[in-house]
């Protein structure tokens, strides 16, 4: 009884690492495209924001905002799913 609690016990503890890291994977993998728009358009901004008019920097801030939204969304639905299956 005591070793089918145990193996029970490392059998969940597996699961749960798995879920993690594929979550992990997940999250870096969706997360990527989003985090290179915001770190070109900052540097952009940065490195020639001097030189444009107010439309092509507001573009510039638009793409940011974006992304970061599109990264809330990602992980309120990853975190959403995760409950989901708990």
């Amino acid at each position: 009884m005591q070793t089918q609690i145990s193996v029970s016990q490392d059998n969940a503890s597996e699961e749960l690492k798995a879920l993690k890291s594929r979550f992990i994977n997940r999250i870096s993998h969706d997360f990527q495209e989003p985090l290179s728009i915001i770190i070109l358009s900052t540097e952009l901004l940065t490195h020639h924001s001097h030189t444009w008019d107010a439309e092509t920097k507001l573009q510039h801030l638009h793409r940011i905002q974006a992304a970061v939204l599109e990264m809330t969304q990602m992980l309120e639905e990853s975190l959403n799913q995760s409950l989901e299956s708990d």
